[in-house]
């Protein structure tokens, strides 16, 4: 089989950790081996790595990688292991994170990195109940089972009014 791979291939699944078992020293040492599930099964996670890094090479997006583990660091508060950080930003970019309008992060992701993208997102204004503060979301957040919204400026969810129609390309200005 010598099809190209693609994101959709390699979009990670449920990760398995795999007990094993190696002798050194005539010592028994148990270990686990974690295995990420695929559209093309579950592959091991070092090698997983590798494939998403090598497809991101491939595809010429190791920017915009860069400015996804950017944001993992700075914004995300995922770890303050390096090594964890880079494997999250591979989940999240071989989950093609930065197109789901339903990624809580959607907005302010693709505003510093990606403006472009947002012409083309359903862009919605609305004032949280938390903050009583305006800020930009999408329709696809606003729809998710919850029934609340994600504050940008208190991290709460909470629920929210929207606001008028106003021009989309106010959506678009930067928050002040």
């Amino acid at each position: 089989m010598n099809e190209k791979l693609t994101f959709e291939d390699l979009a990670p699944g449920i990760v398995t950790l795999q007990c094993a078992t190696r002798f050194e020293k005539g010592r028994k040492i148990d270990y686990f081996i974690s295995y990420v599930n695929t559209r093309r099964g579950n592959i091991e996670m070092s090698q997983w790595q590798s494939m998403v890094r090598d497809l991101i090479r491939e595809t010429e997006e190791e920017e915009l990688f860069q400015q996804l583990l950017e944001w993992v660091k700075e914004e995300m508060n995922i770890s303050k292991n390096e090594k964890e950080r880079e494997n999250y930003a591979l989940h999240l970019h071989a989950s093609r994170i930065f197109d789901d309008e339903g990624w809580v992060d959607f907005v302010p992701f693709n505003r510093k990195y990606r403006p472009a993208r947002l012409a083309s997102a359903g862009l919605i204004p609305v004032v949280a109940d938390c903050c009583g503060k305006e800020f930009i979301t999408t329709l696809a957040q606003l729809q998710n089972v919850m029934g609340k919204v994600r504050c940008p400026y208190c991290g709460r969810f909470s629920n929210y009014k929207k606001k008028g129609n106003e021009d989309k390309d106010e959506c678009n200005k930067e928050e002040g």
